[in-house]
């Protein structure tokens, strides 16, 4: 591995710098650089090839205008549990939040997700494609 990057010159880190920082050329010998350490530490299961979340919803703000699927005055119930899927399914998210702090929740959203929404979830596994991540208190 050549330390001095694609272009010759380093910065006090041993970094590349100049014009061709974050071109393909520096990003590429980056590639080709830690690719096969990266490769090595998952053989070795030092790190995990797990998808990483790049979007997540949080649940709707109390002070929200109603969305034409809720079927009642405010979200709540099977309301909350249709936000989560519209979530994965419509806007694309990878994850969503679960507010499970200082109210009463639904501790069958899970269930609801899979019956409701049997098709969806035969393509995208949650834990593995899409995540629900519970929002929990950290008090006592």
């Amino acid at each position: 591995m050549n330390p001095r990057g694609p272009r010759g010159a380093t910065g006090s880190q041993g970094l590349p710098l100049g014009p061709g920082l974050g071109t393909p050329a520096v990003e590429s010998w980056v590639l080709r650089s830690y690719k096969p350490y990266i490769e090595r530490r998952l053989r070795e299961g030092l790190v995990s090839s797990r998808l990483i979340p790049r979007t997540m919803a949080s649940q709707h703000p109390d002070n929200a205008c109603l969305p034409d699927w809720c079927r009642n005055e405010v979200i709540a119930g099977d309301d909350e549990v249709y936000e989560v899927y519209f979530d994965y399914a419509v806007l694309g998210c990878q994850e969503a939040m679960w507010d499970a702090e200082g109210k009463d929740i639904d501790p069958h959203v899970v269930r609801k997700l899979f019956t409701n929404h049997r098709d969806f979830f035969s393509e995208k596994r949650l834990g593995t494609d899409v995540f629900l991540t519970l929002r929990l208190p950290n008090h006592p």
